[in-house]
């Protein structure tokens, strides 16, 4: 009996890349890119229900505005942050419970606004 030969190995459809430029081209095929939106500035007077939601759907917006208007509303953005951080603390404080239910969120709050 006589060795057959194995058929030959059809080309593959995409060849090997040969240079960098090659292999980039085949990695990122050219996709139209979403435009962004432009950044526009917060009209209205910044309290607590204007600022939380800027923060949640525009954050950019708030930065942007903050910084053009050179004044930043540190009240609501304080009693923002210690309302989430006291909220954290007690979630925190719920996998020990009893004295640590309010230790917790007191030390959360207290150690990050000495810290900052």
């Amino acid at each position: 009996m006589e060795p057959s030969t194995p058929p030959e190995t059809p080309s593959p459809a995409n060849k090997a890349p040969q240079n960098l430029q090659d292999v980039m081209a085949q990695a990122s095929p050219s996709k139209p890119q979403t435009p962004l939106k432009p950044v526009s500035l917060i009209e209205d007077p910044l309290t607590f229900s204007t600022l939380l939601n800027a923060l949640l759907k525009r954050p950019i917006d708030l930065i942007a505005t903050i910084h053009t208007k050179q004044t930043l509303p540190w009240l609501p953005l304080l009693l923002f942050s210690i309302l989430c951080l006291s909220i954290f603390g007690l979630v925190i404080g719920a996998f020990s419970g009893a004295k640590q239910l309010w230790l917790a969120p007191a030390k959360i709050v207290l150690g990050l606004s000495f810290g900052a």
